[in-house]
Order: structure tokens, then sequence, then C-alpha cells
């Protein structure tokens, strides 16, 4: 939550003022802004498995491309199925993968500024 918020939370709401006193201010720290695409490959890898396990794979996922923080859809293109089922992704996930890229570079996917302006 942004220093602003709270004040403006406060003095927007009389429900949040009293739960704010009462409890105090959210301490989550909102993590750093992904694309679509990257939200999307995340919660693929992430569904139906636990924490741990999808923070593995997805780990062994991202150490396939060693100069960037996370793949294009252009590198998951280009990357051969048994690379991503070596990391641990099933053929469903990889699958998966390599459609959310796609539809990336289609335009299917928005991007984060066509999402705002939603």
């Amino acid at each position: 939550m942004t220093p602003e918020a709270v004040p403006h939370l406060i003095r927007s709401d009389k429900t949040l003022a009293r739960l704010i006193k009462q409890v105090g201010a959210c301490r989550l720290v909102p993590e750093r802004k992904r694309t679509p695409f990257q939200a999307l490959v995340r919660s693929v890898t992430y569904q139906q498995l636990n924490g741990t396990a999808a923070e593995t794979i997805l780990g062994r996922v991202l150490a396939l491309y060693p100069r960037r923080k996370f793949p294009t859809p252009e590198d998951l293109l280009a990357t051969p199925d048994e690379h991503l089922r070596g990391a641990g992704l099933s053929r469903n996930k990889t699958a998966a993968f390599k459609d959310i890229a796609a539809k990336t570079l289609e335009g299917v996917v928005p991007t984060s500024r066509a999402i705002a302006k939603l």
C-alpha cells in the first residue's frame, strides 16, 4: 500500500477509517509489476501445484534464459518442448506456455497499457 493510500482511505470511507484505526494499515508490499504475459505464465505454472513445487519449476524454466529475468514470448516459442518439460512442466503446461506466447504476439493478450485503460 502506498503512503498516500492510508490517509486517502481514512478520509474517504468511515468504515475503513475505523478498521485502519483498529488493526493498522495494510502491511502488504506490492510485488514488482509484471506484464500480462508474465502473470499468465506464472499463473499456469502454479496451477494445481503447491507453492514450493511451482516456485522450483518456475525457477528451472527461468534458468533456461540466463540473460533475462523472464523469457519473452519469442523465447518461449523458440524453446523446444523437451527443454520446458525437462524443467518440470507437464505437456499441458508446456502447450499453455506456447499458446500464451503466441497469443501475446498476436495481440490477443493485452499489454499492460491496454489493461490500464480498461
